[in-house]
């Protein structure tokens, strides 16, 4: 069965050109199904492993590799995957103030639509508790694709539709 994960992650990968290089952010239980759609759907990409601000060094015991943030750069990625629902304005917020050098794209599971930073927070917050109150509910997501515009519409649009597929 595809869960709304699966085609969100889907839909971030599969445009993406033959060899990208792929970070992701977040090595834990969010981070690592990702990582898994990754590997299942997407071989097409390069997964360099994750990074994860817990991690203090390298862990290579794990596959992929888990690093700390400090070797985000030396990775060199062509896309950085956030997997954090609950912090990924936070996240991103730290991306562009810490890593402006970083010539990567940022992607985020929740889209995120051209927000101030402290909106796209409480956004991302109201998102996450609704997201995980009643993550299969097709009226929810056609309810947030109503009360949003542009590509946030279109993506909630999508979920509601993948959802009452499944029902």
């Amino acid at each position: 069965m595809t869960t709304l994960l699966t085609e969100r992650v889907r839909q971030l990968c599969h445009p993406l050109p033959a060899n990208t290089r792929v970070v992701v952010w977040g090595a834990g239980q969010l981070g690592q199904q990702v990582m898994g759609t990754l590997q299942a759907d997407c071989a097409h990409l390069v997964l360099l492993g994750y990074v994860d601000r817990s991690i203090q060094s390298v862990q290579i015991s794990s596959q992929p590799a888990i690093y700390p943030l400090s070797a985000l750069l030396s990775l060199r990625p062509d896309v950085v995957v956030v997997a954090s629902l609950a912090y990924q304005a936070q996240i991103m917020a730290e991306i562009a103030d810490n890593y402006p050098q970083l010539n990567a794209g940022v992607v985020s599971l929740l889209p995120t639509g051209n927000h101030k930073k402290s909106d796209l927070a409480m956004k991302s917050l109201e998102l996450n508790q609704r997201v995980f109150d009643w993550p299969d509910d097709p009226k929810l997501w056609q309810q947030l694709a109503q009360q949003s515009e542009g590509e946030d519409s279109a993506i909630f649009s999508q979920c509601a539709m993948i959802l009452t597929e499944q029902q």
